[in-house]
C-alpha cells in the first residue's frame, strides 16, 4: 500500500504536480514510517517548491532510517547541503558535506559557500552592501550624450494630485506623501496645492496632519528654478489682495519666471536678487530661514543646486542675448506647429477671453507684454510703443516703423530668462562639437527651447480657469491670479499643516529604489527623519518611462512604494503612442508578458481608470489619440506567491531568457524613427528582476539556475532574442523549438 502511494506520488512528480505528489508522499510516510525513501521524495518535493528548511528535516529524519552502507547517503546529503545553502545555514551545509565523499555536485555547493564568505567578509551591513550596489552599477547602456537635455517647459495639461479618493482620506490626524519624478517645471505641484486648499474651506481640521512633497528630477538645473519659484511664491504680501500693486509686481515676476523666455528689466534684477538671497541662505545652511523649515534636500542636491544659482547669478554670454533667443523660439514654435499639422494632429484651441492683444504681440514680437499697470509703474517706455505700434494698424509704413522700434527696444532693455539656460547641457551637447555648427547662425547652436504664451496658458491653468478681476487681462496677469491662488494655498497649508517638501536630484528607479531601503542621503539626520515616507498615496512620473525601459521601471520601484490603499502610480507615454495598438501591445514590449492577470501576480497592481475607478482599455486609434495619463493601483498580497500562481518552471525560464536576450541582443533601432522605443536597460535590470521574483516567492534554486546556466555561456531555451524593434503579443508568446544558445561574449 505505501509502495503504490509513493509510487503514485513519484508519477505526479514527474508531471510536475509537486503539490498533490508531497500528499501522496506524506500519505506514503504515515503508512510505512520506517521506511526511509517516503521521507527522502519529501525531502525532494519540498526542496523544488522552495521549502528548504522542511526539505532539510525530511532529508535529515530519511538519513537516520537509512543504513549505514547505504548508496544513497551520499545523494541525501549533498540534498540536504542544498538545502542549508539556499537556508543560508554555513555551518551545517559544510557539515553535511563533510559526509557525502566526493559525490557529482559537490563543488558547486562548496563555491557557493566561499563566496557567501567572501560577502560577509566584506561587511555584513545589508544597507552599505545595498548602497555600494546603487552607487557603483550603472542602470543603464552608456551613452555618447552624458549629460541629459534640459527641458524647460513642459507639455502636459496641470492635473491635481489631490483628488476625491485623497480627500475622503485627509482629515486632522491622515499624513499624504507625494512623489513627483521628472518634476520638471512643477505644473502638477501647483495644481495640487489648491485643491488640497479648497478641500480644507469647510475648515481647517479638513487638511491633513501632516503633507510630505518629495520632488525628483534628473536635473540640479529644474529643482534650482523650483527653489526660486517657492522662494517667490512664499514672499507674496500675506494680507493684500490681487489688485495691491506689490502683489502684481510679485505675480508678474513669478509669471516671467515661468513661462518668459525674456522678461522686463525690472522682473529680471527681482529674480536676480532671489537668486543671490538663496545662494547666501544655501551656502550659509541657515536653519534658522523661514523656506529651510519646510524645505529639505540631501548635501549633494544642495550642491548642483548651487552651482546652477551661482551660474544664473552671473551676466550671460552674449550668445544668450534676447534677440537669439527670441529668434530660436519663434523657429521652434513655427517647426512644432508644421510637425502637428504633418502627423494630422489639431491645432490649439481658442484664445482665452482679454488675450487677442498679447497673441498678437508673441507673434509679431515673440513676447508677451506686462499688465497696463506693471508698464505704468516700471516700464512706461514699452507702453508708449507699444501704443503707437497697435494705433498704426491701417497704416503698414507707420506700423512698420514702430515695430522696428519696439523691436529694437527688446533686444536692448529686456533679458533673457537665465533659469532656462543648463550651463552643464550647454557645455556638453553634441551640437558644440558638431563640424557644421560653423555654418550654422549663432542663434541656432542653443538649445531649443518652446514657450507659445497662450497655448501654455492653457496647459498650465489646467482646471483651473480664473477670470480676469475688473480691469485685468492678458497672459501674465490670467497666470498671476493663479499664481496669488497657489501662493496663498501654500501660506494656507504651512499655516494649518505641517508641510514638508524634500527635493531630490537623481534618476527616478535610482531614487525610488533608495527610498525603498532608506538609502537617501542625509534622510536620517534631519528633523523631518522620524517622519519622512518610505511609502505614498500618489506617484506621479510623467513621461520619464518613456527613455528608461516603459513600465518594467514603475512595477519594479514605484510598486513597492506605495500605500496599501487608495493610492496610485501614473505615467504618460508621449515619446511613442503611435507604435502601440493597444495596453496588452505596450506590455507586450516592456514586460514581456500581456496577461493582466500575471501583472497582477507578479507585481502586485493593476491597471485602473483614475476617474471611474475601472480598467482603462482603450485599443487600436483610441491607443493614439485619447490616451492621457495611465493609473495602476495596487492590487494582491504582497507577500510571497502561493505556489499553483508561480510559472511552470520551464515558462519561467523561457521568459527570463527572453528578458536577457532582449537587452543584450536588442531588435536594430532605427536613430531616425519619430516615434523612438527605446532599448536602454542593462543587465543590473535582470538581476533586479531576479531579486523581485525571489520576492515574489520563486524558489532560489530556479533562479540560481538561471545564472549558472547563463555564466556557463551556454543556454537550452525555447526563447529567442527579438526579431523586430517592438514585441507585440505574438512575439512574446511564441514557444520556438529547443535549442542551445551561446552567450559568450
Amino acid at each position: 500500500m505505501a509502495t503504490e502511494t509513493r509510487e503514485r506520488g513519484n508519477t505526479l512528480y514527474k508531471q510536475g504536480k509537486l503539490l498533490e505528489a508531497i500528499k501522496c508522499y506524506e500519505e506514503a510516510a504515515s503508512l510505512s514510517p520506517e521506511d526511509p525513501a517516503p521521507s527522502s521524495n519529501l525531502s525532494a518535493a519540498k526542496f523544488e517548491i522552495g521549502k528548504y528548511l522542511e526539505a532539510a528535516d525530511h532529508a535529515q529524519k530519511a538519513l537516520s532510517l537509512s543504513a549505514d552502507e547505504s548508496p544513497s547517503r551520499n545523494k541525501l546529503n549533498l540534498r540536504l547541503a542544498r538545502c542549508h545553502l539556499y537556508g543560508l545555514q554555513t555551518q551545517k551545509a559544510r557539515a553535511a558535506l563533510d559526509n557525502c565523499g566526493d559525490f557529482p555536485g559537490k563543488g558547486s555547493i562548496v563555491e557557493s559557500l566561499a563566496v557567501i564568505d567572501n560577502v560577509k567578509r566584506t561587511g555584513t551591513d545589508p544597507q552599505r552592501l545595498r548602497r555600494d550596489v546603487l552607487d557603483r552599477l550603472p542602470r543603464y547602456k552608456p551613452c555618447l550624450q552624458d549629460e541629459p537635455e534640459y527641458y524647460t517647459i513642459g507639455h502636459d495639461e496641470a492635473e491635481s494630485q489631490f483628488d476625491s479618493g485623497l480627500a475622503a482620506k485627509a482629515n486632522g490626524n491622515s499624513f499624504l506623501s507625494f512623489l513627483f519624478c521628472g518634476i520638471g517645471d512643477a505644473r502638477h505641484l501647483l495644481s495640487t496645492l489648491p485643491q488640497i486648499m479648497l478641500h480644507s474651506s469647510g475648515g481647517a481640521e479638513l487638511l491633513p496632519k501632516e503633507l510630505h512633497f518629495t520632488l525628483v528630477d534628473l536635473k540640479p538645473a529644474a529643482l534650482a528654478r523650483i527653489l526660486i519659484l517657492l522662494r517667490l511664491l512664499s514672499q507674496l504680501p500675506p494680507y493684500e489682495d490681487m489688485t495691491s500693486p506689490a502683489v502684481e509686481d510679485v505675480t508678474c515676476v513669478i509669471s516671467y519666471l515661468y513661462i518668459g523666455h525674456v522678461m522686463p528689466p525690472f522682473v529680471y534684477k527681482a529674480v536676480s536678487r532671489v537668486i543671490q538671497d538663496l545662494i547666501r541662505v544655501l551656502e550659509e545652511n541657515r536653519a534658522k530661514d523661514p523656506m529651510l523649515k519646510w524645505t529639505v534636500m540631501p548635501e549633494t542636491t544642495r550642491v548642483q543646486v548651487l552651482e546652477h544659482l551661482r551660474y544664473w547669478s552671473k551676466p550671460l554670454d552674449n550668445l544668450y542675448r534676447p534677440e537669439n533667443i527670441r529668434h530660436l523660439v519663434k523657429t521652434n514654435i513655427k517647426g512644432t506647429k508644421m510637425s502637428r499639422m504633418r502627423n494630422g494632429l489639431s491645432t490649439e484651441g481658442p484664445t482665452p477671453l482679454t488675450c487677442e492683444e498679447d497673441e498678437a504681440a508673441f507673434d509679431a514680437f515673440t513676447i508677451t507684454p506686462p499688465p497696463a499697470a506693471f508698464i505704468k509703474r516700471h516700464e512706461p517706455e514699452i507702453g508708449t510703443l507699444l501704443d503707437l505700434m497697435r494705433s498704426a494698424t491701417r497704416k503698414p509704413q507707420e506700423r512698420a516703423r514702430h515695430s522696428a522700434a519696439l523691436d529694437e527696444y527688446i533686444n536692448r532693455h529686456w533679458k533673457t530668462n537665465m533659469t532656462l539656460i543648463d550651463f552643464a547641457w550647454e557645455a556638453r551637447k553634441d551640437r558644440n562639437n558638431d563640424q557644421e555648427a560653423q555654418f550654422l547662425p549663432e542663434w541656432a547652436r542653443l538649445t531649443a527651447m518652446e514657450g507659445e504664451h497662450v497655448s501654455m496658458l492653457r496647459h498650465i491653468l489646467g482646471d483651473y480657469n480664473p477670470s480676469p478681476l475688473p480691469g485685468q487681462k492678458g497672459v501674465i496677469q490670467m497666470l498671476g491670479t493663479y499664481f496669488f491662488l497657489v501662493a496663498k494655498s501654500l501660506e494656507h497649508i504651512r499655516r494649518f499643516s505641517n508641510l514638508r517638501v524634500e527635493i531630490i536630484s537623481g534618476e527616478m528607479t535610482d531614487v525610488m529604489e533608495r527610498l525603498r531601503y532608506g538609502c537617501v542621503e542625509g534622510r536620517a539626520v534631519t528633523r523631518f527623519s522620524a517622519s519622512f515616507p518610505q511609502r505614498f498615496d500618489r506617484i506621479h512620473m510623467s513621461n520619464v518611462p518613456d527613455y528608461i525601459g516603459g513600465i518594467l521601471g514603475p512595477l519594479k520601484y514605484a510598486r513597492p512604494l506605495l500605500k496599501d490603499r487608495d493610492s496610485n502610480f501614473q505615467y504618460r507615454c508621449l515619446l511613442n503612442p503611435p507604435r502601440f495598438k493597444s495596453q496588452e501591445h505596450f506590455l507586450s514590449e516592456y514586460v514581456l508578458l500581456s496577461d493582466e492577470q500575471e501583472i497582477r501576480d507578479h507585481f502586485c497592481a493593476e491597471l485602473f481608470d483614475q476617474y471611474d475607478g475601472q480598467v482603462s482599455r482603450p485599443s487600436g486609434k483610441d491607443f493614439y489619440l485619447g490616451q492621457g495619463y495611465w493609473a495602476w493601483k495596487p492590487s494582491g498580497d504582497t507577500s510571497k506567491l502561493p505556489w499553483k500562481k508561480l510559472m511552470p518552471r520551464p515558462r519561467l525560464e523561457r521568459w527570463l531568457y527572453a528578458h536577457f536576450l532582449k537587452i543584450c541582443l536588442p531588435a536594430k533601432r532605427d536613430p531616425e524613427h519619430g516615434a523612438a522605443v527605446y532599448a536602454p536597460l542593462n543587465l543590473t535590470a535582470f538581476i533586479r528582476l531576479l531579486l523581485h521574483l525571489f520576492e515574489r516567492g520563486y524558489p532560489a534554486h530556479w533562479l540560481g539556475t538561471v545564472i549558472e546556466n547563463l555564466t556557463s555561456a551556454s543556454i537550452k531555451t525555447t526563447a529567442r532574442a527579438p526579431r523586430k524593434e517592438v514585441m507585440d503579443v505574438e512575439d512574446v508568446n511564441t514557444v520556438y523549438p529547443l535549442r542551445q544558445i551561446s552567450v559568450a561574449p
